[in-house]
């Protein structure tokens, strides 16, 4: 991951614009490089995940570049549905409890199922770290 992403993600993060799991990075990361693009001065308003994909929100001043802006926005989101939230890995959205995700069977079985067991949850999130060290999403394990 480049310093100039690294720094664009720490400084959202920290104001709560970025509220998704990981595996998605690669797509935030692409979507904004092809954003600043049609306009270098956009602003994200908020990034997260509703109905099981993500939803990318931002402003723009030039209204030229709105609309293409709309569908890059509409490409992505539409991208994420098939690819897991968690790990980056292919993935479909499911219904479980009312609550819709995208995630891999993988992930469903090693993290999300085990979320009420303190115990397993961290095993799981362990490995779900390492697959996202090895397949570059992120140069560390947060804290």
């Amino acid at each position: 991951m480049d310093r100039h992403f690294s720094k664009f993600l720490e400084s959202n993060w920290q104001r709560h614009h970025i509220e998704c799991h990981y595996g998605w990075l690669p797509l935030i990361r692409e979507l904004h490089e092809r954003m600043l693009e049609l306009d270098p001065k956009y602003q994200i308003q908020q990034v997260k995940e509703k109905f099981g994909v993500l939803r990318f929100y931002f402003s723009t001043q030039k209204k030229d570049s709105f609309a293409k802006m709309n569908e890059l926005v509409s490409e992505y989101e539409s991208k994420s549905g098939h690819m897991c939230e968690w790990c980056g890995d292919p993935a479909e959205t499911r219904t479980e409890n009312g609550w819709m995700r995208t995630i891999c069977d993988d992930c469903n079985e090693h993290v999300w199922s085990n979320r009420h067991d303190i115990k397993l949850w961290k095993e799981g999130e362990a490995r779900l770290f390492q697959k996202l060290l090895d397949k570059k999403i992120i140069d560390s394990v947060p804290e």
